[in-house]
């Protein structure tokens, strides 16, 4: 063997030989600031992308998709209703409803074709989308069948607006429903996958920090020991810029954390909520007007409209509507709830605001009163359950009116638009309702748009300090190792 190779033991103690002098010591140290320097940056850099994927994942891919799910649910069932309630009249007679039935038509196309631009999450969206585009056509047809033979006075038009029924429910309503589920798996998915995350990102970058900090402070340490150097103005200048990037980047972190919940469980969730009771409403009224329209069929529509109604607020047993809505008008609120909401802390509104509720009030509404956590939500939310039990009032008249054999009456009533009749009164609903619904988008869309702003210019920044924390390191100890150099 020639006698140039080293063995690995006298390598090694080469290497500890040349350590263990002052000059070595100070190469190895700025190797070591260097190298945590760098670990720091690419803990950020790791942070900052699982945190911006958590946003993108809640506020741009599956939110939007589960809105606008519903609010094709909301558009089908409403274009359902007034197909129904241009049938109930005279050929003619109710031009409103004809006019609404294609304002909405047009609105489940548009909301069709946007869910089939933003497909994210492969065949558990575009299934449904395809059942959407497919059905939809044929219903539009029975539809369109339903009133030429109206028209001509024909009773076979009930049997076409039974089989449009039919495809509604059976087809169409449920595909809607099947595009918000396949998003509202991964938005739950997402959540708790970000959320973890962050947790393990601020820890990562807090270690990291720690280490790079400690590290240039043992230099510091190494050149006073070593070479009495009590202060190097580059390291103390490393160390300052290490733990202020550090602070900046975990509090960049706990903000981005806060918006998250802010987006998806203060704001997003009563959406949801929101956007479910109009899609069931609209479905609801349509069956108050079939109810009216195919005698025949008339218990299973009656049976329909209670169900849902259900769905959207369920009363206390031996509660009635106006007793319900003044219980919960009426119901103390802790002295520190307009300090907790001018606070923002939102689990403290969101139990305040819950202990106001009566026991035994459940469905949509009653959901988005116990996540009340926006200043002007909890009245808005009071409103909608005002004109909600209003609506169903009047619901009950005209099954008096019906009852009495008053159909025309009943009929007027039911499709009517002036105060007191209930179309108006469910129009005014579902203004509250949106009044409610507006004030949890926009703190949705204020939290996203604050996440992400929150996490820009990280890309640039964290390369930036690694290279700025490592040339001060530098600066800082090439005079002492040039001092060693001749």
């Amino acid at each position: 063997m020639s006698s140039s190779v080293l063995s690995p033991g006298r390598r090694a103690r080469l290497v500890r030989e040349a350590v263990a002098t002052t000059p070595g010591l100070l190469k190895t140290a700025l190797a070591a600031d260097c190298a945590l320097a760098l670990l720091f940056a690419i803990a950020v850099d790791s942070g900052i992308r699982g945190h911006r994927q958590g946003m993108q994942t809640i506020g741009k891919d599956s939110a939007p998709s589960i809105i606008a799910a519903q609010q094709i649910r909301s558009s089908l069932a409403d274009m359902h209703s007034n197909a129904a309630n241009g049938l109930i009249g005279k050929p003619g007679e109710n031009r409103e409803a004809a006019k609404i039935y294609e304002a909405r038509r047009l609105e489940v196309t548009e909301g069709i074709l946007a869910a089939a631009r933003n497909i994210t999450y492969g065949d558990k969206e575009l299934v449904p989308i395809k059942t959407l585009l497919q059905e939809l056509g044929h219903y539009e047809e029975l539809v369109a069948q339903a009133r030429l033979l109206h028209e001509r006075r024909d009773p076979d038009s009930l049997l076409r607006h039974r089989e449009a029924d039919r495809l509604m429910h059976e087809n169409l309503l449920p595909a809607a429903d099947d595009l918000d589920n396949a998003n509202r798996e991964e938005l739950d998915r997402g959540y708790a996958t970000a959320r973890a995350t962050s947790w393990r990102a601020m820890a990562w970058v807090l270690l990291a920090g720690i280490a790079l900090i400690g590290a240039l402070a043992a230099t510091q340490l190494l050149l006073y020991h070593r070479m009495r150097r009590v202060l190097n103005p580059p390291l103390i200048a490393a160390s300052m810029l290490a733990a202020g990037f550090l602070v900046y980047a975990v509090t960049a972190f706990a903000t981005e954390a806060h918006l998250l919940k802010v987006a998806k469980q203060d704001a997003f969730e009563s959406i949801h909520a929101l956007q479910h009771a109009r899609a069931v409403a609209y479905d609801a009224n349509g069956d108050e007007s079939r109810w009216l329209l195919d005698h025949s069929q008339a218990a299973v529509y009656e049976k329909a409209f209670f169900d849902k109604t259900a769905r959207l607020a369920k009363r206390p047993e031996g509660l009635s509507f106006d007793s319900l809505v003044a219980k919960i008008v009426g119901g103390p609120l802790p002295d520190e709830f307009e300090r907790f909401l001018a606070a923002g802390d939102a689990d403290a509104v969101r139990r305040s605001v819950a202990s106001s509720l009566p026991d035994g009030f459940q469905g949509y509404l009653a959901d988005e009163l116990r996540n009340i956590t926006f200043p002007g939500e909890r009245e808005a939310a009071i409103e909608t359950l005002k004109t909600f039990a209003r609506y169903v009032k009047i619901d009950g008249e005209i099954r008096r009116l019906e009852g009495r054999g008053d159909h025309t009456a009943a009929v007027a009533l039911c499709v009517g638009n002036d105060p007191g009749q209930s179309n108006w009164a469910f129009s005014r609903f579902d203004d509250a309702l949106g009044k409610t619904l507006d004030i949890n988008k926009r703190a949705f869309e204020d939290s996203v748009d604050r996440g992400f702003k929150t996490l820009a210019g990280f890309d640039v920044a964290s390369p930036l300090v690694a290279l700025g924390i490592s040339l001060l390191a530098y600066v800082g100890l090439r005079p002492r190792m040039r001092e060693y150099a001749g």
